[in-house]
């Protein structure tokens, strides 16, 4: 009875918004059953069964036919690996994948993976491709042989099963990213999926291991972020801390440098987008101690695996160290909290909250009581609360609903800014036939910001004109469809709506999309993408509660358009070729026309238009193999016009490489490097109260990262592991700013080094 109240009253909700253009479901649909089991619930007790509705779309998920897997020589003990597979049409493997485990057996898994057979994922009767979890353990066996002596073969155990089942409608053109256990490996990332974003190719760095950049010729403000649906102000810690989000809550981090789906909106840049991750089904847990913080995730089932609780944070110990050696105090923390219900095999309630909390200076107060903070300190603070539910009522018709509340603050010694935030959402994705799928939601949102000032403030007039109290909301819906429109082409076209609401000021946004993929055989597709994405105007990323107000100057907007092709290429490496050009209109990028880190409201009212374009390569062998490796490289020219002045970027970078491997040494030591260079930043003159941006460059930057981890397996599979890792390690300087007068200056910052040294494990 409660799921149905839940069910009903969610879809009354989506029928209001956006169903006029979708087909509506039958109000009881059938029961499916479980995937890793046939016929039966999450719990293992059979389900009731219903016919189908005559407007469900039959699926059945892949089922393997035969998994030859091989014990790895010289290895030990016993091991569980999760792969990502590709199933293709026919039930080969097109890609493979590892999620989590250890090497050996890591690489003995995918390399046997390329010679998995299954009967494919079928769609009324017809074979689908579709993207598989694959897990399998490995224990050792004793087998007799006479002449030899006892030696392990291989087995599974228990058989390898399907945990999760994704039918693939679409390849998104351009998206690009790494699996957290290859971002976990990178060097200089610390373990952060989302710190890694900065080594794919379209991403321009603002400043050596700051996490904020320019993707594709756009600022940093224009970079949205989505954790699975849900706005939040930053990624990371400040002191160039580590991300907000426990690293082992992410399974994946994918790039959508443009032309991405509808679903996405409200940022006129590139997104970055997270998927949690899966639950395992059974107790599982990590921890780490480094020279910083410490931190522990833990995943809990319940409820005879009906319900599932994941709890993780972290937490710095740098008060107490800079305190012991000084009067200044820093200090952050972060939780996050997701915690999912079965109420049937068809339907779901969750609940996700998370939060972070950061602060530099002397003596710190309560984080919420205080309305300022001493002289030279700072604080950010937020908190979100989403509570979700969802309802298949078939394999390929499925219908999520959430609401979402927040508090993000920000304090300094002359106040402080608040936005209290509520937010709902609905999505829904319908199979309308066997080469049809829908894709829609809606969303709604209220932004209540409150400044408190000291009337002393520099400037006081500007800051209240540009950041005053006020409601802003904002209100839109998406749809698109995926359509095969012959063999091997899909082609999706979509539309976002928009309207943005500020003191009294509306804008709408209207964003078609546009998106073709034509796969020329197994290894090798094309990529068409070309998208419209709009904005309100920005100020400086990743303070929490701050935004312009008004809408002055209307709505960022830009055209996002690329060509590319992807190809699986021999001995596992992958390789995509990209050219992009954007153009902007109402731009904010206070960094890129200034080169000026200590802004003014008046420089963040500058509005420009600004052009990008350029080629992306990239060269890709999983990291998580024995061998692995990534070699990115973009080739690019963004410029800006306003007012009267043509001239580049603050930030151009013609020329971005990064190039990493790592190595597997045997007896668990693995070893890891990476280089990155980029342009330096061109030079700055005055053309009146404006700056000019000219072709007189600072020097390149060059810097080289490098990681070392020794594992301790044992033999229940649980391990633990010593990590010793460098950000630029090669002590390298860099120039911000360039300016120029009769000659040309650098302003150095650096070097930033950041060292790490930590123990972590997994059981």
């Amino acid at each position: 009875m409660l799921a149905r109240t839940f069910r009903a009253a969610a879809l009354l909700f989506f029928l209001l918004l956006v169903a006029p253009s979708a087909r509506a479901a039958p109000a009881e649909p059938a029961a499916v059953p479980d995937v890793s089991e046939p016929g039966r619930g999450p719990s293992g007790a059979p389900e009731p069964t219903a016919p189908e509705p005559a407007v469900a779309t039959e699926v059945s998920p892949p089922r393997i036919l035969s998994a030859a897997l091989a014990y790895p020589p010289g290895a030990s003990g016993t091991a569980r690996v999760l792969l990502e597979l590709v199933i293709e049409r026919d039930g080969s493997v097109r890609s493979a994948q590892v999620l989590f485990g250890l090497e050996p057996f890591a690489s003995a898994a995918i390399e046997a993976a390329r010679g998995f057979r299954f009967a494919p994922a079928q769609r009324n009767g017809q074979p689908v491709p579709a993207r598989i979890r694959f897990e399998v353990e490995y224990t050792p066996v004793q087998a007799p042989a006479p002449a030899q002596g006892p030696e392990p073969i291989a087995q599974i155990a228990p058989p390898a099963r399907v945990t999760h089942v994704q039918v693939l409608g679409e390849v998104v053109p351009g998206a690009v990213g790494l699996s957290s256990g290859e971002a976990r490996i990178l060097p200089g990332a610390f373990g952060d999926p989302f710190r890694a974003v900065s080594v794919l190719p379209g991403v321009g760095p603002l400043v050596t291991g700051l996490p904020v950049f320019y993707v594709r010729g756009a600022p940093p403000g224009n970079l949205g972020y989505s954790i699975d649906g849900i706005r939040v102000p930053l990624l990371f810690h400040a002191f160039l801390g580590p991300s907000v989000i426990h690293p082992r809550l992410i399974e994946r981090t994918d790039l959508y440098a443009g032309g991405y789906p509808a679903s996405f909106g409200r940022f006129a840049g590139g997104i970055v987008s997270a998927d949690l991750s899966e639950p395992r089904g059974e107790l599982n847990g990590e921890w780490s101690v480094r020279l910083v913080d410490a931190g522990l995730f833990l995943d809990v089932p319940f409820a005879n695996g009906k319900g599932n609780l994941i709890a993780a944070g972290r937490y710095s110990y740098t008060a107490l160290l800079v305190t012991l050696l000084s009067s200044a105090r820093l200090d952050y923390w972060d939780y996050q909290l997701l915690a999912s219900y079965d109420l049937s095999s068809r339907d779901r309630v969750s609940v996700f909250t998370f939060g972070a909390y950061d602060f530099a200076g002397g003596s710190e107060p309560s984080p919420m009581e205080q309305t300022t903070v001493g002289d030279g300190d700072s604080a950010v603070l937020f908190h979100r609360i989403d509570l979700r539910y969802e309802h298949r009522y078939s394999e390929g018709t499925h219908l999520r609903g959430a609401g979402t509340l927040g508090v993000d603050v920000t304090r300094g010694a002359q106040g402080r800014v608040r936005d209290r935030l509520a937010a709902a959402r609905l999505e829904f994705e319908s199979r309308l036939g066997p080469s049809t799928l829908l894709r829609a939601g809606a969303s709604v949102g209220a932004d209540r910001y409150d400044l408190t000032l000291d009337p002393n403030t520099e400037h006081f007039l500007d800051v209240v004109a540009l950041f005053p109290g006020r409601t802003d909301s904002v209100v839109g819906g998406y749809a698109d469809l995926v359509l095969d429109v012959a063999r091997g082409v899909t082609v999706t076209p979509g539309l976002r709506l928009d309207r943005y609401a500020s003191l009294g000021h509306s804008a709408l946004g209207v964003s078609p999309r546009l998106s073709a993929v034509f796969r020329l055989n197994r290894d090798v597709s094309i990529e068409h993408a070309f998208g419209v994405a709009d904005q309100p105007p920005s100020f400086v990323p990743g303070v929490p509660g701050v935004a312009v107000a008004g809408l002055p100057g209307g709505l960022q907007r830009s055209l996002q358009s690329s060509a590319g092709v992807r190809a699986q290429l021999p001995a596992a490496f992958q390789g995509r070729a990209t050219l992009f050009q954007n153009a902007f209109f109402q731009l904010t990028d206070p960094f890129g026309q200034t080169q000026d880190f200590d802004l003014d409201a008046e420089e963040a009212r500058i509005r420009s238009r600004g052009h990008a374009y350029g080629l992306e390569l990239l060269l890709q062998r999983p990291l998580t193999r024995r061998f692995g490796g990534m070699l990115s490289y973009t080739l690019s020219r963004s410029t800006r016009s306003h007012d009267r002045i043509h001239t580049l970027s603050g930030y151009d970078r013609p020329h971005v490489l990064n190039g990493g491997a790592s190595y597997d040494l045997g007896a668990h030591f693995l070893a890891s490097g990476q280089a990155v260079f980029y342009s330096g930043v061109p030079g700055s003159r005055a053309f009146g109260e404006r700056r000019l941006f000219d072709r007189s460059r600072a020097p390149p930057f060059f810097r080289m990262d490098v990681r070392l981890e020794k594992r301790f397996v044992l033999d229940s599979g649980a391990w633990w592991s010593i990590v010793a890792e460098v950000m630029n390690a090669t002590l390298s300087r860099e120039v911000l700013r360039r300016p120029c007068e009769r000659t040309c200056k650098n302003d150095y910052v650096g070097p930033i080094v950041l060292p790490s040294l930590g123990v972590s494990g997994q059981f």
